[in-house]
């Protein structure tokens, strides 16, 4: 079988075993032999598809199985719900055509090459010498091999794993191609894509020259508001309205806050409000088309902070009836409502409340 039936394959078996997630019983009963059952295949399919993916639904099962109130575990069962409907709707559009390619013309070329003209064995003798003379105790090189490929920002890096007759810190990561080359105890980076992370943070603040560094605490910091909305929505009303407040001088965060089928509403919302002073949330007949659960739209009413309203919800091209349909709690909720105002008048009232 080809590796790219073999994936395909995977995707249908992940895409089987959501059909069959029940998010109550996973958050009623985390440790019932049908719900542990559940979560072990799904983590074996995801290993076998995306090693990043395996990780991330790995820590989201932890954390289930850490959640002592049952409002945590419920919080934490949807969070996984999110997270594979997301993954099942990316893999469904995934082409894995590119898995059959043969090694003679994919592979070796990852193997044997590195960027910017330097052959990979080349760039492993400069490792070996590299740690070899920066290596005060005199340590000596025992092995060196291909770990790792990665491409951002336009420029490719390598990371190699690396033995050495060190007694105390035998192994280490070397990472470097595009930039210059840095290594990294294994015993305190667990993995290549750690390493090179922590390889890209610092050669981001090398390169920086606006780069600085104060003890002294800040008066402000973060947002004066988000833009909680679906995708649909940008171009009509966030966008026009972000341009207004931010013309006025508010710092106003919005582009990941577009929401898309298999987001979690409640976990956008805190992570927008940690950073925030208020959210504002579009409602409309695109928003709640993301099939949103009760228990999250009952979530934006209840926010609030020192018995302060930190949620302004706005209504575009929503009716009461059509919110009386979706979430009932939201209806009496004091909101602004484009079919009435203009943008310019709603971002007038938004910068009062944004002021006081």
């Amino acid at each position: 079988m080809k590796k790219s039936e073999e994936k395909r394959n995977l995707v249908q078996e992940l895409i089987s075993f959501f059909k069959t997630l029940n998010t109550h019983k996973l958050y009623e009963a985390p440790d019932h032999t049908a719900s542990k059952d559940w979560l072990a295949e799904v983590a074996a399919i995801l290993k076998n598809l995306d090693e990043t993916d395996y990780k991330r639904f790995s820590d989201l099962r932890q954390h289930l199985y850490d959640s002592i109130p049952l409002v945590t575990r419920k919080h934490a069962a949807e969070q996984i719900d999110g997270f594979i409907r997301q993954k099942v709707s990316e893999y469904k559009r995934y082409d894995f055509s590119y898995l059959d390619v043969k090694k003679s013309t994919q592979d070796k070329k990852l193997e044997e090459k590195s960027t910017k003209g330097i052959e990979l064995k080349e760039l492993m003798q400069r490792a070996k010498s590299y740690i070899e003379l920066e290596s005060v105790t005199g340590v000596k090189v025992l092995k060196v091999t291909f770990a790792e490929r990665f491409n951002l920002f336009g420029r490719e890096d390598i990371v190699l794993s690396v033995i050495t007759n060190e007694k105390k810190e035998k192994e280490w990561w070397v990472v470097g191609g595009s930039t210059p080359m840095n290594f990294y105890s294994k015993l305190i980076f667990k993995s290549a894509d750690e390493a090179f992370s922590m390889h890209t943070g610092l050669m981001l603040r090398m390169n920086d020259a606006k780069f600085s560094e104060s003890k002294e605490e800040p008066e402000v910091i973060g947002y004066d508001a988000f833009i909680c909305h679906a995708s649909e929505d940008k171009e009509d009303v966030v966008r026009p309205l972000a341009k207004r407040l931010t013309e006025i001088g508010f710092n106003i965060w919005y582009d990941e806050f577009e929401l898309k089928v298999g987001d979690s509403l409640r976990q956008s919302i805190d992570k927008g409000l940690i950073n925030s002073r208020y959210g504002i949330i579009i409602l409309s007949k695109a928003f709640f088309s993301k099939n949103w659960t009760k228990y999250e739209l009952n979530g934006l009413v209840a926010k609030e902070i020192d018995e302060k309203n930190i949620i302004l919800p706005i209504w575009h091209k929503i009716t009461k009836a059509d919110l009386m349909q979706y979430s009932p709690s939201l209806v009496d909720k004091v909101a602004l409502d484009t079919t009435k105002k203009s943008i310019k008048t709603i971002a007038d009232q938004i910068i009062e409340v944004l002021s006081s």
